[in-house]
């Protein structure tokens, strides 16, 4: 259980108005690292509530294997959400690490340039690395329009 971002009966849910948009059935990518990942498991609960049937893809970073956490919660939501991907990231790597190395921006573009229909996209982070993602979906083709982003800032 994740219980520092909620789970179960009682998620918390990220304060203001960063949420799910209204645009259809286009594939939904969610990026996140660290506590950036509170947003997007809200939104994915909901998607799951409601039984939404877009495709969709978590990337979840951290700069090492020992900084992913919510394990447990990811695979449990993908049981409810089956066309849920969950794609970890990390950015140093241990040499037995079987995932994704690098950070979810460079994951991000990789699957990008794989793909034909251009999705919502996501992003909870620090503003240098959402400006980072930013740029490598409008590198790709997708709308600015279709990239909602809650940046991280300085309290």
């Amino acid at each position: 259980m994740c219980v520092c971002l909620g789970s179960g009966e009682n998620p918390i849910s990220p304060k203001g108005a960063f949420g799910l948009a209204e645009t259809g059935l286009r594939p939904r990518w969610f990026v996140a690292g660290g506590t950036g990942l509170a947003p997007m498991l809200s939104m994915l609960r909901r998607m799951a509530e409601f039984g939404e049937p877009h495709p969709a893809r978590l990337y979840f970073g951290a700069n090492r294997t020992e900084d992913l956490f919510c394990q447990t919660e990811l695979k449990a939501l993908q049981a409810e959400l089956p066309q849920l991907r969950v794609i970890y990231c990390v950015w140093k790597p241990e040499d037995n690490w079987q995932g994704f190395s690098g950070t979810p921006v460079d994951a991000l573009a990789q699957d990008l340039a794989d793909t034909t229909v251009m999705p919502d996209i996501y992003l909870c982070w620090p503003p240098a690395l959402i400006d980072a993602a930013e740029a490598a979906a409008r590198a790709k083709g997708v709308p600015d329009k279709q990239v909602l982003s809650e940046r991280f800032l300085p309290a």
